[in-house]
């Protein structure tokens, strides 16, 4: 210890001196008093020497101190205090083993805190306190604790360098967490107060020992320092199924991780998102009880896709697979006439299937008859070997005799028939041909009108007057009398006659 440490011995000496009330004057062979107090002070102040053990011997063995105003010696002669004993003898005077010198002058009186130099008599350095309330920076004996002030330090009324302290906004120890409190200075003393914790409301999940995880809650202080864990509730989802397959996983309540993956049993229906779903072999799919969906499929007995018509063939399932297998086509040359797009023609031959699925229409040949000859007008329609249908109805031509079938036929004036080009026959009737030879004078030859297949009525012919006889031989008289003129006008009006 050094300079610091002397005064504040020296501030002890004179606490000690005012307890007990004591002077005491040390007696010099050479004249010159000195304190037990200015020696060791003296001794302290020299910066190049460390304080000696002696120093203490001679405070413990003095009897008395002396009041105020207190001698010193200069510290630059505490080196001195390690002289020979031939030094003793010439410069100074021997207390209980401590070498005091003698101060030459003036300057070689020490610097005291809170105390003034008031006079130098005879080499001894005579001081007086000075006023309250001056400053007197980092004097003062307690200059250690984290709240102490040196720049406060301040002389009381009786001169001694009492210690200043912080005020109470500095902060001398800083929170070390969130759980931590920050601890100020109290402005009474140099020693940070007692460590304050955060109060048990208050969040520290950044410095909890589980953090972030998805079943964490937020975590608070104990009000000891301590940050608390919490955790989310045994309701709290904590990882939602990702699908049928998958189950929901809640916390625990004791942990901040979400439990393991658990799965839907086995058996458990899947469809939905299974990788081959909707196809027409498709069939249930279900879990396996690890998480994934198993697809299952219709066996080869299931017809997936029904014939289309005679030359599409049915599909069945592979059992291996959700679609159906591709279309397949019915054989070439299977029969297909029923859905032959010319069906029922009298002309349609037997439809076929081609091989690709499609129904070839086939006709009779050019020679086959479709439509006989309904009578001579009409003619046979023959198919044309590229329709279905039979041409249409064609008849003879007019200049086809048709007399056979005519309405009217071996009349007296019949003629010989014609078709009309319209399949119709025409009958014809002579015309001014002798259909009637007379018979007698009372008849006359009868000739065709070309109007009627019969001959016109004999003049033989009589008119139906029942049983009246008188009537009919009236009527046959005026006939006869009558051809009879005509007869012989006829005879005279003869050509050559």
């Amino acid at each position: 210890m050094k300079v610091r440490f002397g005064v504040c011995l020296a501030m002890a000496i004179a606490a000690h001196a005012n307890t007990h009330k004591k002077g005491a004057s040390v007696a010099s062979k050479h004249g010159v008093e000195a304190t037990t107090a200015s020696r060791i002070l003296a001794a302290a102040n020299d910066h190049n020497t460390e304080y000696e053990p002696s120093l203490i011997d001679a405070f413990d063995e003095a009897d008395a101190i002396k009041d105020t105003p207190y001698d010193f010696l200069s510290a630059a002669q505490a080196s001195r205090y390690r002289s020979t004993h031939d030094d003793h003898a010439h410069h100074g005077q021997y207390w209980d083993d401590v070498h005091v010198e003698v101060i030459a002058d003036e300057d070689g009186c020490p610097e005291i805190p809170c105390r003034e130099l008031s006079d130098f008599v005879n080499g001894k350095c005579t001081y007086t306190p000075l006023p309250h309330g001056t400053l007197c920076p980092g004097q003062s004996c307690d200059n250690d604790g984290p709240c102490d002030a040196d720049e406060k330090d301040y002389c009381d009324s009786d001169g001694t360098c009492l210690n200043g302290y912080k005020d109470q906004s500095i902060v001398c120890r800083s929170a070390r967490d969130a759980c931590d409190a920050a601890d100020y200075c109290s402005g009474e003393s140099s020693e940070c107060p007692d460590d304050e914790f955060a109060p048990s409301s208050k969040v520290c999940t950044k410095m909890g020992k589980s953090t972030g995880g998805p079943c964490d809650a937020p975590d608070y202080c104990d009000g000891r320092g301590h940050c608390v864990d919490m955790y989310q509730s045994n309701k709290h989802v904590c990882r939602r199924a990702a699908d049928v397959c998958d189950e929901a996983e809640t916390c625990t309540g004791v942990s901040g991780d979400c439990p393991s993956n658990s799965f839907a049993r086995k058996g458990i229906e899947c469809t939905s998102i299974g990788k081959s779903s909707g196809g027409a072999c498709d069939s249930v799919d279900r879990c396996d009880g690890h998480g994934k969906c198993i697809d299952h499929f219709k066996g080869t007995n299931h017809l997936c896709r029904k014939p289309v018509d005679v030359c599409d063939e049915p599909e069945y399932c592979s059992g291996e697979c959700g679609v159906c297998p591709d279309d397949l086509a019915a054989p070439v040359g299977k029969v297909c006439t029923e859905i032959g797009k010319s069906s029922g023609g009298k002309c349609d031959g037997v439809d076929v299937c081609d091989g690709r699925g499609r129904c070839i229409d086939t006709f009779l040949h050019s020679s086959v008859v479709c439509r006989h000859a309904s009578d001579i007008c009409d003619v046979p329609e023959y198919c044309t070997g590229y329709v279905g249908k039979c041409p249409h109805d064609k008849f003879a031509s007019r200049t086809t005799e048709c007399t056979p079938i005519g309405e009217s036929s071996d009349h007296a004036c019949d003629g010989v028939d014609y078709c009309d080009g319209h399949g119709k026959c025409v009958d014809h009737f002579e015309k001014d041909t002798l259909c009637h030879v007379a018979e007698d004078l009372c008849d006359t030859n009868l000739f065709c009108n070309g109007a009627h297949a019969s001959c016109p009525r004999s003049t033989h012919d009589t008119h139906d007057f029942g049983n009246d006889y008188a009537s009919v031989f009236a009527y046959k008289a005026r006939q006869c009398s009558a051809k009879a003129a005509q007869q012989f006008v006829s005879v005279y009006d003869a050509p050559g006659g």
